[in-house]
C-alpha cells in the first residue's frame, strides 16, 4: 500500500512570502506522512494543530522552519544542532537491521525523525515534552510510524510529493 509523503518546505508550513532555501545536490529533503494520495491530511500538521497552546504551535512551526534551512545545506544535522538539541532517542531492530529514531528539540517541542534512503528525512511526529523521557506509548507510536515508512521504502511504495514549480 503506497505511503503518500508531503514535502515539508516553507510553503507547506505557511511561509509563502519567503523564498525557499537554495538546495544543493547534497541537500536533505523533508517529508511527512499523509492520509491521502493528493498529499492532504498531513499527520504532523494535524499534530501541530492539536498542540495545547499557541506558543507550542509557534515553536513547532519555527522548529520546522530552521530544520528546512539546515536540511538545504546538505550536511549532517548534527553539524548545525548541538547534542542537546539533536540526538538519538530510540533504537530498535526491524527487518534485520538496527533502526534509529532521532529528535530535534526546540523549546518544549520535539521533532522525531528517521534518516531514509537517498537524502530523505522522514518526520515521524511532533511532540511536546516537558519531561526528559518518552512514554512507552510515544515510543510505540514512533516505532509504528517509522516501520510504516521502512516498509513502504523497502517495497518501493513511497509516493513523494513533487517539488513546487
Amino acid at each position: 500500500m503506497p505511503l503518500p509523503l508531503k514535502r515539508i518546505n516553507f510553503n507547506s508550513i505557511g511561509f509563502k512570502a519567503q523564498p525557499e532555501p537554495e538546495t544543493l545536490d547534497s541537500s536533505w529533503a523533508l517529508f511527512a506522512a499523509c492520509d491521502h494520495d493528493d498529499f492532504t491530511g498531513c499527520l504532523i500538521f494535524e499534530q501541530i494543530r492539536g498542540l495545547p497552546s499557541f506558543a507550542d504551535k509557534k515553536a513547532a512551526t519555527l522548529a520546522l522552519k530552521k530544520l528546512i534551512q539546515v536540511a538545504a545545506m546538505g550536511q549532517a544535522l548534527t553539524v548545525h544542532y548541538d547534542k542537546k538539541k539533536c540526538h538519538e532517542i530510540h533504537a530498535f531492530t526491524y527487518a534485520g537491521k538496527l533502526r534509529t529514531i532521532w529528535r530535534i528539540r526546540h523549546g518544549d517541542i520535539r521533532l522525531p525523525f528517521y534518516y531514509g534512503q537517498k537524502k530523505l528525512i522522514f518526520l515521524a511526529a511532533v511532540l511536546t515534552k516537558r519531561k526528559d523521557k518518552l512514554s512507552q506509548a510515544e515510543v510505540s507510536a514512533l516505532e509504528k510510524e517509522v516501520k510504516r515508512y521502512i516498509d513502504a521504502e523497502m517495497y518501493g511504495e513511497l509516493l513523494l510529493e513533487p517539488p513546487s514549480a
